[in-house]
């Protein structure tokens, strides 16, 4: 039995354009704007920490411990890795809606998650 997946060929066009992709050959606008909504991202995390929800899920990874890999944004303790992008995309999760972009709460999330 064959378990190599199939993967459609637009995937691997779509894989090899990124691949290939160097910030020389993007557009001033595009640049512009990714920096505006990475810069919204970090915000919308910010903002998402100060709820009590955010919070309450720091302690626990806090005191869940592990090794120290990444950092908390917003907080100078740094927790495991997978820890600290829970915390980051839970927060933007729950502050999304106060985001000036039109991203979804998961793209929220992956932002957030690729920071950790």
């Amino acid at each position: 039995m064959n378990t190599t997946p199939v993967i459609p060929a637009v995937t691997l066009e779509l894989a090899h354009f990124a691949a290939d992709l160097n910030y020389q050959q993007l557009p001033k606008a595009v640049v512009e704007h990714a920096k505006l909504a990475l810069l919204d991202g970090v915000g919308v995390i910010l903002q998402g920490r100060q709820l009590p929800w955010s919070k309450m899920l720091t302690e626990l990874v806090i005191n869940d411990g592990g090794t120290p890999e990444a950092s908390l944004i917003g907080n100078a303790v740094k927790v495991p890795a997978a820890a600290a992008a829970l915390v980051a995309a839970a927060s933007a999760s729950f502050a999304f809606s106060a985001s000036s972009f039109a991203l979804s709460a998961s793209s929220f999330c992956v932002f957030a998650s690729i920071l950790a």
